[in-house]
């Protein structure tokens, strides 16, 4: 069975591969907007059939490739709830504290510095293009609201941001607790509810039942994406769901050996529900059929549930045994997720006018992707003290 630090090593390479598997989804995005001339601002999704200006013979490649965001973002919220768990339980409230400061609160706020000289040179260029001073320039930017929308566009930094919320919510939590401002009866009976619910069989049941509430209450069909300052309640809900299970399981590890058992089951089957859920999807959007839009809620939130589970089962049972690969790349991770969005969306423009092979796009911009992303942490971040706030 291995060590307990082999099994929290197992996690770890888990949050690598998750960080990895974000290239080539973040690829099939940019190239989606592309091809759909898309008017969204950088990659803003709305909820709904975005597939309708796109050539049919690339729809099902689009959406079989997304199926990696039904468990991804919730699986990685999942763990950021353990991990801080583990942080506060060896180290105390103070040093998980600085620790998220330093590795979240510090690169977001480095979004919001380089993001604003980017938007000034920009200002620039068009009043020299425009024969106009800077200021007439800025000033009627302002007025027309493009500076909120660069500040209010969080774009792939809003994880960051909604574990922010998370972790001063969890602070709060945590200092009410200390201080008795909650009730011990209270904070016990949280803990029993995630202690049941994070077993089979009431987490088979209740997980898709609590999420498909959301997702109806919300009109999603799916778990759009959200960069604005302001979030979403509804998103709140739903990853903080899976943020305190991740808190929870830190107490209850043991329940990880059912997610290990038939993890591969789980896997094809969330799969299958996948496909099932895409079928109501592109027969039923616009149908305003009640009936068939809950029937492609529960089998999204069924996909969604068994994807995370089977995919943490996984891990835990294969990911276990030191490898030194994946000890590179679960260094690596973290650095890959704060460049892939800005490397792919360039990678993806110029391989659109280098060639016109939708496939040779894909897979030119995946691969490159990657190679750039590992060679700049291994050349500019490894050895350097930087390795400890984005390593």
């Amino acid at each position: 069975m291995g060590s307990q630090k082999n099994r929290i090593d197992a996690l770890d390479n888990l949050r690598a591969i998750l960080a990895l598997i974000g290239i080539p989804f973040h690829a099939a995005f940019f190239l989606m907007l592309a091809i759909a001339q898309s008017r969204h601002i950088f990659f803003r999704l709305i909820n709904g059939n975005v597939l309708i200006h796109i050539s049919k013979q690339y729809h099902y490649f689009f959406l079989l490739i997304f199926y990696v965001h039904t468990f991804r973002m919730p699986a990685f919220f999942l763990l950021a709830g353990f991990f801080a768990h583990l942080l506060y339980s060896s180290r105390g409230t103070k040093r998980l504290l600085k620790n998220r400061f330093l590795r979240i609160g510090l690169p977001f706020l480095f979004y919001f510095i380089w993001i604003m000289p980017l938007y000034l040179a920009q200002l620039w260029a068009m009043s020299l293009q425009q024969g106009k001073s800077f200021d007439s320039v800025f000033h009627v930017s302002y007025q027309n609201g493009v500076l909120w929308s660069y500040v209010d566009n969080l774009d792939n930094y809003w994880f960051l941001y909604y574990l922010l919320i998370f972790y001063a919510m969890l602070l709060l939590f945590l200092f009410a607790q200390y201080y008795r401002w909650i009730p011990v009866v209270f904070s016990q009976k949280i803990g029993i509810f995630f202690e049941k619910i994070l077993f089979p069989p009431f987490i088979y049941v209740v997980l898709p039942v609590l999420f498909a509430l959301i997702f109806i209450k919300a009109q999603f069909w799916y778990v759009v994406l959200d960069e604005r300052l302001l979030p979403s309640i509804y998103l709140i809900l739903l990853y903080g769901v899976w943020f305190l299970m991740g808190w929870f399981l830190w107490v209850h590890k043991n329940a990880f050996v059912s997610y290990m058992h038939f993890a591969w089951q789980k896997i094809v089957l969330s799969f299958l529900c996948y496909l099932t859920y895409l079928y109501f999807y592109v027969h039923f959007l616009n149908a305003h059929n009640t009936i068939m839009y809950v029937c492609a809620v529960f089998l999204y939130t069924i996909s969604m549930t068994l994807g995370v589970l089977g995919v943490l089962g996984f891990a835990w049972h294969y990911f276990s045994r030191f490898n030194r690969v994946l000890k590179y790349f679960s260094k690596a991770s973290y650095w890959i997720y704060l460049t892939q969005v800005p490397i792919v969306f360039f990678l993806v423009q110029l391989m659109r006018a280098l060639t016109h092979s939708f496939y040779l796009q894909f897979f030119s911009a995946t691969i490159l992707c990657g190679l750039i992303c590992t060679l700049s942490y291994h050349f500019l971040i490894r050895k350097t003290r930087l390795q400890s706030i984005v390593g």
